[in-house]
């Protein structure tokens, strides 16, 4: 029976809240003691599935290594890390899955965490009148990622998350969550959120009721379009975002100042292109290589003693990908995320209830975040859905070891 290993089940509650409180170049590398450590204590059997989402992922980097020594030696030992972190976060997730978790406890004591972490930033807001930090730019931006699970495993469950007919329970967690998303004036955040809440109510299921989805996300946000007031540059607030989201993130090609800092992604974005298209024919295919950067053309002062003309991470994985490892790399990343739609019934089934659903929701996420945050190599903010997808992958893989034996 998976989910019989109590003390796997507290480490991998452990292993996930730490990406909150330890920088990422810390909790990898305890991350990966810990790997060497299940290695060690048994042999894991990976499934197919599993080596194949690597593979890709592995595959897209490697073609980085082509180029790789026309760029500067700090900024590709950059991106190489943040590949390992990826790989690192699945493995070891996958590790403690396999091993087995008792499920239901780590649910009770991951919602419960998700809950206390959510009412600290509630009191701070509160207390201090600042908003919460949800955002990706921070060591605690995996927060967003940690209490939309937690939202999901609430919602999407046969039966109370803390006890047959104790309901209230789980409804005051789910209005402390939500609440904190609210007050974290985070777009992104709250998009994660809106994400992990559709997903449990079924709406990625079926192609009827994606559709149905994206229609009401479409209208709701046309509907604040019209209603929100004009962008104020001198007093940029929530409201203000929300309006400047879809401006924000289109090409920008720079001559206005105000709107290149304003609209700061699109100007990266647009310079990114124009790096691509302006390239010969190999590096378009292939890209430019592990280390690449972004010419913007200017040296840009962006206030704070921050002065930047050549990018080596942009907010846009898409064009990130495209600039390190051409189309062929982009074709290959979203083969990536396709892979994970297509494995979800599968593993999912193999899991535990609503697996299928929580990892086609993983597979949104990136899809979103890889447009405005930079998705799987953000800093910290989707280490949590890469550890998650490891366990999810982990169980499966126990239960097919299990199947073969028997």
């Amino acid at each position: 029976m998976v989910g019989v290993n109590f003390a796997n089940t507290y480490c991998a509650i452990f292993i996930i809240f730490t990406c909150i409180f330890a920088p990422s170049y810390l909790y990898v590398v305890i991350y990966f003691a810990l790997f060497l450590f299940c290695l060690l204590r048994e042999r894991i059997y990976f499934n197919d599935s599993s080596r194949r989402l690597i593979k890709i992922f592995l595959l897209m980097n490697a073609l980085g290594a082509i180029f790789v020594s026309n760029n500067e030696i700090s900024n590709a030992g950059r991106d190489i890390w943040y590949a390992l972190k990826v790989c690192v976060c699945f493995w070891l997730g996958y590790a403690i899955g396999f091993s087995g978790i008792n499920w239901k406890k780590f649910s009770k004591l991951f919602v419960s965490g998700a809950t206390f972490v959510s009412l600290v930033q509630l009191l701070k807001v509160y207390f201090s009148g600042q908003e919460l930090e949800f955002n990706g730019d921070a060591n605690i931006g995996s927060v967003s990622i940690i209490c939309g699970v937690a939202v999901f495993l609430i919602l999407c469950r046969k039966s109370s998350l803390f006890g047959f007919g104790d309901r209230f329970l789980n409804a005051v967690c789910f209005l402390i969550i939500s609440f904190a998303f609210i007050f974290s004036y985070s777009r992104t955040g709250i998009g994660c959120y809106l994400i992990f809440l559709l997903s449990a109510l079924g709406f990625f299921e079926k192609k009827k009721w994606i559709a149905i989805g994206l229609i009401i996300l479409f209208v709701l946000f046309f509907l604040l379009e019209a209603i929100l007031p004009d962008i104020d540059v001198q007093n940029l607030n929530f409201a203000s975002k929300i309006k400047n989201s879809i401006v924000e993130i289109a090409f920008n090609d720079g001559e206005d100042p105000t709107q290149m800092l304003l609209n700061w992604r699109g100007f990266e974005s647009y310079r990114a292109f124009l790096g691509f298209v302006n390239a010969d024919i190999f590096k378009m295919m292939l890209g430019q290589g592990l280390g690449a950067t972004v010419d913007l053309g200017m040296l840009v002062d962006m206030g704070k003693d921050m002065q930047y003309q050549f990018l080596p991470v942009l907010h846009n994985l898409y064009l990130q990908v495209l600039t390190k490892f051409g189309f062929f790399g982009l074709i290959l990343y979203l083969f990536f995320v396709l892979e994970i739609f297509k494995n979800s019934k599968k593993i999912g089934s193999l899991s535990f209830y609503g697996a299928d659903k929580l990892l086609v929701s993983f597979g949104v996420i990136i899809l979103y975040t890889s447009l405005v945050i930079t998705g799987i190599y953000n800093i910290t903010h989707l280490d949590p859905v890469i550890i998650f997808m490891g366990i999810i992958y982990g169980i499966a893989g126990y239960v097919q070891k299990m199947d073969r034996m028997h």
